[in-house]
């Protein structure tokens, strides 16, 4: 037992049982802690390492679009936006790609199938200015009046300030 200096009452030891007591609420902690900072790293790599695979995709792609490879590039950029469907490059890109080829190849099929990679640019970025352009060039090139007349309607929607 201690005392305090000037008193003669002795001061009582605290519990072993309390110290021991609070040693598993203390290690619970540090465990959830240790779980929560294991699961947080986990979360941050992933999202590094998609981002990486998405970087290799891009670089397969234009490597493949530049070499005159549509089919690998069009495969490369597909893969892409599996994994990421909500960036609106992407579509871009393979409606570029698509477009490209339809027009070396004079498939029309592809110029439509190329629209539909623009169009979906445009639905998660309706200010894509290159998009309207490609698809008012494709609209044009098909004979399309209707559907140009309708996107150019579009366009004046979205930029206002072009009427």
């Amino acid at each position: 037992r201690r005392h305090l200096p000037g008193r003669g009452a002795p001061l009582a030891e605290p519990a072993g049982d309390a110290r021991r007591a609070d040693r598993p609420a203390r290690r619970d902690w540090l465990a959830a802690a240790a779980v929560l900072g294991l699961l947080l790293a986990a979360h941050v790599s992933g999202i590094f390492f998609k981002k990486i695979a998405l970087e290799r995709l891009h670089a397969s792609a234009m490597k493949a679009y530049l070499a005159g490879d549509h089919a690998g590039a069009e495969s490369d950029l597909s893969a892409a936006y599996k994994k990421e469907p909500g960036n609106p490059g992407i579509p871009y890109l393979l409606g570029q790609v698509r477009m490209r080829a339809g027009f070396e190849t004079e498939d029309r099929a592809a110029l439509f199938r190329a629209a539909v990679a623009f169009e979906g640019a445009l639905a998660l970025n309706a200010y894509n200015g290159g998009a309207y352009r490609a698809l008012e060039h494709i609209y044009t090139a098909v004979g399309e009046e209707k559907m140009t007349a309708d996107l150019l309607e579009r366009k004046r929607e979205v930029f206002r300030w072009a009427r």
